[in-house]
C-alpha cells in the first residue's frame, strides 16, 4: 500500500510539474534518462503558488536541469522558511500590490529584465492579469498553466 501511496502523490505532484517544464516550456531534462537534452534555457523563473506540492517539484527539477537559473517563487511569508530549502533563488511575498510584486521580480532578475518564463501552479493568470507584466520585454515570454480545473487560461498577445 506504502510504494502505491508513494505513486499517487509521485503522479499527483510530480508528473505536472515534469510537463510544465518539459512540454510546455520545453525545458531540457538531462537528468531523465530519457529526457531531452536541448530545449529552452531560460534565464529566470517565476513559479506562482509556492505552497503547492507542484511547485515544489518545479522547484527542485528547475535546480537539477540547469543549477544556475534565476529561480523565483510566490507564496505567503508563512512559507518562505521551508521554500529556502528546496532551492529558489528567492522566494517573494504572494500578498503585496501587484506593483511591489512586478519590482521585486525585476529586482531579482539577471539585467533587471524580469522573468523569461511564468509556471503557474494556481491558475492566477486567469483573473490577476498583471502578471503576466513579469515577463521580460526582450525575453521568450513563455507561460506554463498548471490546469486546475477552470477554462484555460488566454495569455497576452505574443506570450507562448
Amino acid at each position: 500500500m506504502k510504494c502505491y501511496e508513494g505513486l499517487s502523490i509521485f503522479r499527483v505532484c510530480y508528473t505536472p510539474a515534469l510537463i510544465s517544464l518539459g512540454i510546455s516550456l520545453r525545458t531540457p531534462l538531462p537528468f531523465l534518462p530519457s529526457g531531452p537534452r536541448t530545449g529552452f534555457n531560460p534565464s529566470s523563473v517565476l513559479i506562482l503558488g509556492g505552497s503547492s506540492a507542484v511547485c515544489a517539484a518545479a522547484i527542485q527539477f528547475l535546480r537539477l536541469a540547469i543549477p544556475e537559473y534565476t529561480i523565483l517563487v510566490t507564496a505567503l511569508q508563512k512559507h518562505h522558511n521551508h521554500l529556502s530549502t528546496l532551492g529558489p533563488t528567492m522566494t517573494l511575498d504572494r500578498s503585496p500590490l501587484p506593483a511591489s510584486l512586478i519590482s521585486d521580480v525585476k529586482a531579482t532578475t539577471p539585467c533587471s529584465f524580469r522573468v523569461d518564463a511564468i509556471i503557474d501552479t494556481i491558475g492566477a493568470g486567469s483573473t490577476e492579469r498583471w502578471i503576466f507584466d513579469a515577463l521580460s520585454e526582450k525575453g521568450a515570454k513563455r507561460y506554463a498553466q498548471v490546469w486546475t480545473g477552470d477554462e484555460e487560461i488566454e495569455v497576452p498577445e505574443g506570450v507562448d
